[in-house]
């Protein structure tokens, strides 16, 4: 045992203190990725909540009716939990015995719907009543409600009677102002509903909606007559015959988010989040006959994050595979220098008898015990150094949440069995070494074992990795294996694990082919050796060619280091380039104004004579309204142009779920002024290029058509295609130009992407986007003259000026017009509507952590190899300074060891990077759920300003390294002449 404490202080020193040093960088950089996951993990549940403006709804049942409405609402808000509670009343009837006026002229219709809000606000912009007035939505076909819509312009009363004569006079249910009169889509309204509820609604088909301020008492008068109760109190059932009601009352509740869910703990606030549902549940059954139907939207988003959030610690090992990688021939080199630095004293101690397995062991328990040290040390300040940068105030509080024992214990474990594993050649050597093998100048076993050969292992890596990384780039993947993807969830599990590995697999294949294939680098290496060694070139690459295992493990290093430090930089920027780009055509710019088209007329533009009106009529009137907007958005200095598309409705046109009636035609009132302002992108047209596809719009008056109509139609360029009918009842035929997947500047017909809607009701948005039946026509070319078409809305697509942001833009905007808009978009609202993602998150952050324990290993690395090759190379030194060499050529002969595989490793990894980034961001479109523009844009190759900060980061810690040792060697030879 004495014997063995010697040599623990003898040999075990040094070893402990460098493979505790690595083992502390390995579990801190373990320890930070899990921190830093669960923190993307927070930060998306965070952004996910902030769309979800109620956390539950809970429906009563229609039988119920609304006198029990209040008692419901106050027990709810009675609850332990809930802050807010509010009601979306939505109210159908299609009953004989209800009759409806404006301006005291009968107004027949279907259905009579009341909407209304306790807050005001949480109505649709476009349906919000801007006074004390209501708003009346037209629901249905163009045949059915278009003349209505025209004539009800510019009406300011509704009033609302029963049928039935008692005592010789109508009874008056109520009566209100109107404010407008517009259409609505069912769609639309639906996808309000789906963002306010999560949940879908019943809208009619045809008929009316009257949008109102909350008024308790219209409610209550119009549920009376809607269920048959005499309003007067005779008791006698007014209803003389059988009617349709269908009354929903919607009770929208917010929670108390701080005190009841953490996005820290995901599991234990999905069961509070469901416990307060229960509750809330079992509180808004007043009686045994009193079901209720509930949506708990929050807990539905935290049972997503939470299976997400079993993964984190698999998704850790995936993720920090590169890490480790890296750190593994960290610490091979470390060995190699140990090895070297201690050759002489292993020698010396074999000679004195100290036994070899004696000397193994206490190098292995130093080496454990460093490992131990180092990695408890590195589990502490990779939990806590990560929360403190958060800005979490008690990062105590949160520990347990993020690392649990068990995943601590497995990063420690991590790093004593690498330090362990990487030591035993080390450990193996100091065992088996000679004493006349330790008093040699060089020993040759070292170079031979660490020699790299591109064998099995390398190649498998290589092809493994490649198929994978150009199977993401292009959008591609084998056949055999798709079908095991789709058939098996175990497989799709396997396969969405081996994308966190595949790019370290490649880098691994590619850089071992490229050292173990010494005639490709010394090419690679060869010009920039000519170039910055002049004189000393020759004697660099013949002095690289005959140990090119050196210049390999640096290239190693270096390319790993820089691939994994650079590869979530581009795939954040080539996200948020489709991202941005998505938002633009969606909007056609970076602020989207819609008006109604009764708001921009006055009352002889609008209420026309004949109940048949051409588009050349109508459009003319239409378009002299926009001009004038145009012409005061086009002197602001914010503007860089203006254009709109005005959305008509057509009867005539048959489509499955529109029937001969209600297909949207998107009129353009120039192609040429439409495309030279309005963002598009030639993939948006999906038989051609989208901009010539709309140019022959003007050329050849042709038609283009949605991927539905189109499908269903089938026309071929140039046959013709029923347009709609024309004012005198025939029908118009254009020549088709194509098919277009979107039109940008048209209506915006998708929600909020995020992950709190079940799979069904996203199955449902994505059919809404999918069949989407519309029409692109020309006013220019005046074939369009004689179409009958309905014109309800009009989108003014505004461009900013250079250097002014979509916000600045519309706040001028918004201050300049004449008219209200019923609904503005901004281009930064429109990329957060778009879309986050868990992925993208999780690489933003990780790129953080990536970036700090990339360099620090590259510093070790680079420092490491450095120092080895200068160990190696004394003799070298010391023979070109006997043979004249000065401190210039010496200085460049070190330079050209060290700085051309350095830079050959860092272009490697920067072109992997590059590939890496690219890929992977097609990989997450894969992944979304609901359907949006982005899957119709190519994915685009783009680097923002952090990869060319990363970049010139890396070559800066490598010229610094290679420059402050190539001067501390040059300095030694210039003060004394020795090396």
């Amino acid at each position: 045992m004495p014997d063995l404490l010697y040599l623990l202080r003898l040999l075990g020193v040094r070893p402990a203190v460098f493979f505790g040093l690595v083992s502390f960088v390995v579990v801190a950089l373990l320890a930070a990725v899990q921190v830093t996951s669960h923190y993307a993990l927070k930060a998306y549940a965070d952004d996910q909540l902030d769309r979800i403006p109620w956390d539950i709804s809970i429906y009563q049942p229609s039988k119920t009716g609304l006198p029990r409405t209040g008692e419901v609402r106050q027990r709810i808000a009675a609850q332990s939990g809930v802050t807010a509670v509010e009601n979306i009343y939505f109210l159908r009837a299609a009953v004989p015995t209800i009759r409806a006026y404006v301006d005291d002229q009968p107004f027949r219709s279907p259905w009579i719907s009341v909407l209304m809000a306790s807050d005001i606000s949480m109505l649709p912009a476009e349906l919000r009543p801007r006074g004390q007035g209501a708003v009346l939505a037209l629901l249905g076909k163009k045949s059915l409600t278009g003349d209505a819509y025209l004539h009800l312009q510019q009406t300011r009363k509704f009033r609302l009677s029963e049928a039935t004569q008692r005592r010789g006079r109508q009874r008056q249910v109520f009566e209100i102002p109107l404010d407008s009169v517009i259409r609505v889509e069912r769609d639309g309204l639906n996808r309000w509903f789906m963002e306010q509820t999560s949940s879908p609604t019943y809208v009619p088909d045809i008929g009316a909606i009257l949008v109102m301020p909350f008024d308790w008492e219209v409610l209550q008068s119009f549920d009376a007559v809607g269920r048959g109760i005499e309003l007067a109190g005779t008791g006698q059932d007014i209803h003389e015959l059988a009617g349709k009601y269908v009354p929903e009352v919607i009770h929208l509740v917010r929670l108390d988010r701080p005190g009841l869910v953490s996005t820290w703990d995901l599991p234990g606030s999905r069961q509070r989040a469901e416990a307060v549902g229960e509750r809330l549940r079992h509180a808004a059954r007043l009686d045994a006959g009193f079901t209720i139907g509930i949506d708990n939207t929050t807990g539905v988003l935290f049972q997503r994050m939470a299976a997400t959030a079993k993964q984190i610690a698999l998704l850790v090992l995936l993720v920090a595979l590169p890490l480790l990688g890296m750190a593994w021939v960290l610490l091979a080199n470390l060995a190699r220098l140990i090895m070297l630095n201690q050759r002489r004293l292993f020698g010396l101690l074999r000679l004195r008898g100290a036994p070899g397995r004696m000397m193994g062991l206490g190098l292995t328990l130093a080496i454990g015990a460093g490992g131990l040290l180092g990695g408890v040390l590195g589990s502490v300040a990779g939990t806590y150094l990560p929360l403190l940068y958060y800005g979490v105030d008690a990062p105590g509080a949160v520990v347990a949440d993020i690392q649990s024992p068990a995943s601590v214990i497995a990063f420690i474990l991590i790093g004593i069995v690498l330090t362990l594993f990487v030591a035993r050649p080390l450990v193996r050597y100091a065992a088996t070494i000679s004493p006349i093998e330790g008093a040699a100048q060089v020993s040759f076993r070292e170079s031979e074992a660490a020699g790299f050969r591109f064998g099995w292992l390398p190649a498998l890596a290589l092809v493994l990795g490649g198929i994978k990384l150009f199977g993401w780039v292009g959008g591609w993947r084998l056949p055999q294996l798709s079908f095991l993807v789709e058939s098996s969830p175990q497989w799709r599990a396997l396969d969405r694990g081996f994308d966190f590995i595949a790019f370290p697999l490649f880098i691994y294949g590619v850089t071992v082919l490229i050292a173990g294939r010494h005639r490709w680098m010394m090419g690679m290496l060869s010009p920039f050796v000519r170039l910055h060694c002049r004189d000393m070139a020759s004697v660099v690459l013949e002095h690289v060619a005959s140990k090119p295992h050196r210049a390999s493990a640096l290239v190693l290093v270096v390319a790993l280091l820089s691939s994994v430090s650079l590869y979530p930089t581009v795939m954040t920027a080539v996200f948020d380039n489709k991202l941005e780009r998505a938002a633009l055509v969606q909007l056609g710019g970076e602020v989207q104004l819609t008006f109604e088209v009764p708001d921009l007329l006055d009352t002889e533009a609008v209420t026309v004579a004949d109940e048949r009106l051409e588009l050349a009529r109508r459009f003319p009137v239409v378009r002299q309204a926009v001009a004038e907007l145009r012409r005061v958005l086009d002197r602001l200095p914010e503007v860089a142009g203006t254009a709109f598309v005005t959305e008509g409705l057509v009867e005539g046109l048959y489509m499955p779920g529109y029937g001969l009636e209600g297909v949207p035609v998107y009129l353009l009132d120039s192609a040429t002024d439409y495309l030279g302002v309005v963002y598009h992108e030639p993939a948006i047209g999906l038989t051609a290029d989208f901009a010539s596809m709309v140019r022959s719009i003007d050329s050849s008056a042709r038609v283009l058509t949605s991927p539905p109509v189109g499908d269903f139609w089938k026309r071929q360029p140039g046959q013709p295609l029923p347009v709609g009918r024309t004012a005198n009842g025939s029908t118009l035929r254009l020549p088709a130009g194509g098919t277009v997947n979107f039109i940008p500047g048209g209506a915006v017909a998708s929600v909020d992407d995020r992950d709190s809607f079940i799979s069904e009701r996203v199955d449902y948005l994505n059919h809404l986007f999918r069949s989407r039946a519309f029409l692109v026509a020309g006013t220019v070319s005046g074939q369009l003259d004689e179409l009958d078409a309905l014109l309800p809305r009009v989108m003014l697509v505004v461009r900013a000026a250079p250097g002014v942001g979509s916000e600045a833009l519309r706040a001028a905007v918004e201050a300049a017009l004449p008219v209200a808009p019923a609904r503005t978009r901004d281009l930064a609202s429109e990329v957060g509507r778009l879309g986050s993602d868990m992925y993208v998150y999780l690489a933003r952050e990780n790129m953080r952590i990536y970036l700090v324990g990339g360099i620090i290993m590259a510093i070790i690395g680079i420092v490491t190899v450095a120092l080895l090759n200068f160990l190696e190379d004394r003799r070298t030194l010391v023979l070109l300074r006997a043979r004249g060499a000065g401190p210039r050529q010496i200085g460049r002969f070190l330079s050209g060891v060290l700085l051309g595989p350095g830079l050959l490793g860092l272009l490697l990894g920067t072109l992997v990077a590059l590939l890496v980034g690219f890929g992977m961001t097609n990989l997450v479109w894969e992944l979304r759920d609901l359907e949006t523009v982005m899957r119709y844009l190519p994915t685009r190759l783009a680097v923002s300003a952090v990869s060319l900060g990363v970049f010139v980061l890396l070559l800066a810690v490598l010229l610094a390294v290679t420059g402050l040792f190539r001067a501390g060697v040059v300095r030694r030879v210039t003060q004394n002449g020795r090396v």
